[in-house]
């Protein structure tokens, strides 16, 4: 199973095919990942690539189970994924100084925006928690933050992105940015994993069991079905 985790494009695909995009992309995620997933796109930055933007999209999602704790012991003074968003930029690409901030605040959370954007010369920064589609019964998924950027909060011009995830989401993330920037809304879209390097945190470090590739899998074909069937 893992050794063929690479050709079914669930491990080492995070080398960007361009030099050069309006906006690199992030998903928010689990507290490991909200501090990965920047890491990695400033290494990329180090090495040449060429961005406008780096956006970090997710929710507002409380900490579940040990990842209060874990994010203690990995340097994220957090208690949501938004919080841990913003840390995780700012521990990659910080200082940035004050943030404009912009957003709605609903009756429930879910319906709830926010947006912090910093500028660093030509450069901006952006973490932006989206709200739900279905605001009544859960929070922001994957394809609510990539439709609620793509209308209410992208630049004007914006014609290519870099979406930046973890490498076993890659497949399923990776169909839905076709489908809902692509495909929706004319953004040619490539979707990378972070490196080892930018994933290796020690002790802390994520360890993906086969169990949790075989989930992947599912959700990769469901995205595909998805995909294909937008296309007909």
């Amino acid at each position: 199973m893992f050794d063929l985790a690479p050709a079914l494009g669930l491990a080492d695909q995070d080398v960007p095919a361009l030099r050069q995009y309006d906006t690199v992309l992030m998903t928010g995620g689990m507290v490991r990942a909200d501090l990965v997933k920047p890491r990695h796109v400033s290494a990329l930055l180090d090495e040449g690539l060429d961005a406008r933007r780096i956006v970090f999209l997710g929710g507002f999602r409380p900490f579940a189970g040990d990842e209060a704790e874990l994010a203690r012991a990995i340097g994220i003074d957090a208690n949501d994924e938004f919080g841990a968003m913003v840390a995780g930029m700012k521990a990659a690409f910080g200082p940035l100084g004050e943030a404009v901030v912009a957003g709605v605040e609903e009756s429930t959370p879910f319906g709830s925006w926010r947006e912090l954007r910093w500028s660093r010369g030509a450069m901006e920064f952006v973490v932006l928690a989206a709200p739900s589609s279905v605001p009544e019964s859960r929070r922001a998924d994957t394809a609510d933050t990539y439709r609620f950027w793509a209308e209410q909060r992208r630049a004007p011009g914006e014609r290519n992105a870099l979406m930046v995830t973890t490498p076993i989401y890659v497949p399923y993330q990776g169909a839905a940015a076709v489908q809902e920037l692509g495909l929706a809304h004319g953004l040619a879209v490539q979707t990378v994993g972070t490196s080892a390097a930018a994933n290796d945190l020690g002790e802390f470090s994520q360890v993906f069991t086969a169990a949790h590739h075989l989930q992947e899998l599912r959700s990769a074909i469901r995205g595909m079905r998805s995909l294909r069937a937008a296309l007909s």
